[in-house]
């Protein structure tokens, strides 16, 4: 959350020379939501709540996070706040926690195996 405010601090952000700013835009917000989606994640798995509340918890939270973070935006010279960014951050979390969910759900023993057999 830290680098994606210092990030949005800034009245320019360096791109490729040639690359489309709304290219770069987009990417940026799917790489850095993508991520903090995952880390927030792991940080609240760690509640020992169910997985599909965890993860509705963190796509809200996520979400809410970019929507203060084009807010941010607005106050910061030569940039603005902008709904597509709060879009992308949103399919960027939405993606992330999918992976979570199946990464999750694919590695656990299922119950039937862990139950112990009768003689």
């Amino acid at each position: 959350m830290g680098v994606i405010f210092w990030l949005s601090s800034r009245s320019t952000l360096p791109r490729p020379p040639g690359a489309s700013p709304g290219l770069v835009s987009i990417l940026g917000h799917l790489g850095a939501y993508f991520v903090l989606a995952i880390l927030l994640a792991r940080a609240l798995l760690t509640f020992g709540r169910p997985l599909s509340e965890t993860l509705a918890v963190a796509w809200v939270a996520v979400v809410l996070y970019g929507v203060t973070d084009e807010f941010h935006q607005s106050f910061v010279p030569n940039r603005y706040p902008d709904i597509v960014d709060v879009a992308t951050d949103a399919v960027a979390a939405a993606l992330a926690l999918t992976l979570v969910w199946w990464r999750l759900r694919s590695h656990r023993p299922s119950i039937a195996s862990t139950k112990p057999q009768r003689s």
